[in-house]
Formats: structure tokens, sequence, C-alpha cells
């Protein structure tokens, strides 16, 4: 076997850094609110995209599905409220701003005009998130993050606490118990 001459290439090194950046796995994650985007679906629901990020410097988005294209309420609406309880905020302001996202196309990280919530921006929160695998269009397994409770960070309180003004946190452990139990979701017939 002949191998290749190996050469040093700065730009490859920097890759390196950021692979396995992604929260791939079922856990209880502290940080920060990146961006909270106001979204549409292409069947006209309506949605807050999130990019989060952990301390460890993981991050990961995620979409909260709020009300269908009729305006009906759906679950989602009520996590979103808890999100906003956790976070001590009242008011979510669809604003225009210049944001970067990944652009599949174009493979890379663009500038893109989007609708945001300036308000929930580098807000410090805890999140119980669940991995689920899921098939790409190319038939790829793929893991994907669904949210699945919120809490203030530096209390453990969750929405429920903070709105009745406990003096104890007592939910979260029980939250976090349920999730770990149940565990990431696989595919069917998947190990």
């Amino acid at each position: 076997m002949t191998y290749a001459t190996f050469n040093f290439e700065a730009d490859s090194a920097k890759k390196a850094d950021s692979e396995g950046s992604r929260i791939n796995r079922t856990d209880k994650y502290q940080g920060v609110i990146k961006k909270a985007e106001f979204v549409t679906s292409s069947k006209g629901t309506q949605g807050i995209e999130f990019e989060f990020v952990f301390d460890d410097k993981e991050e990961t988005n995620f979409t909260i599905w709020t009300f269908k294209a009729d305006g009906e309420p759906l679950f989602g609406k009520d996590k979103v409220n808890a999100i906003l309880a956790c976070l001590k905020t009242r008011t979510m302001t669809p604003t225009e701003k210049m944001v970067e996202k990944y652009d599949f196309d174009l493979s890379q990280k663009v500038d893109k005009l989007c609708v945001v919530a300036p308000e929930l921006e580098n807000k410090r929160i805890g999140l119980l998130l669940q991995a689920e695998e899921y098939l790409n269009s190319n038939g790829q397994v793929k893991v994907r993050m669904n949210f699945v409770a919120s809490f203030e960070d530096f209390s453990g309180f969750m929405a429920k606490e903070i709105l009745e003004k406990k003096t104890k946190a007592e939910a979260l452990p029980k939250a976090y118990e349920r999730l770990m139990k149940q565990g990431d979701k696989k595919l069917q017939g998947s190990d």
C-alpha cells in the first residue's frame, strides 16, 4: 500500500475544532439561547426555531411549533410560554435582523435576514432535550434534538414552580428521571 504525503493545512486544522460540536444525546443542558427565530412551515404552521449553545460550546437547533395555519394553538404554545416563564420574559417581539444561518446549498454559514425575538438572545436557560433518530432525504440515519422542558438556569425551578412562587425546586429531578428512562428515540427496527 502506498500512503499519501500528509501536509499541514491550517483551514483543515480549524475545522477539527468544530467537529463533534453538536448536541446529540438525551440529557439536561444549561446554556444560552443564541437565537429565537419565528418560522413558518410549508403548510403554514407557525413556530419558533431556537439555536441553543450548551456551556461546553456544544450547540443544537430545535423548533417548537406553536400555531396551525388557521391560528389554532398547538401544544408548543404552552412550551414556549414555559420558556418565557423560566426566562422571566413577557414578550417576544418579531424583529427583522441579519443573522448567521447555515445554508445547505452552499454548505456554509451565511448572513440572512430573519425575523427573530431579540428579547431571548443570549439569555441563560436550562433545557431537557431528547435525541431522536430520523432518515434524511438520502436515507441516512441522522439525529435531531427535541425540546422536552425548560428550567430556570440558576435555580432549577420549572415554569409552574416559578409561577406558583415555590421555595424549593422539586419538579426538575422528576422530569429528568422520566426523560432519562425514555432515553433516545430510535428508529423502528434499529438497535
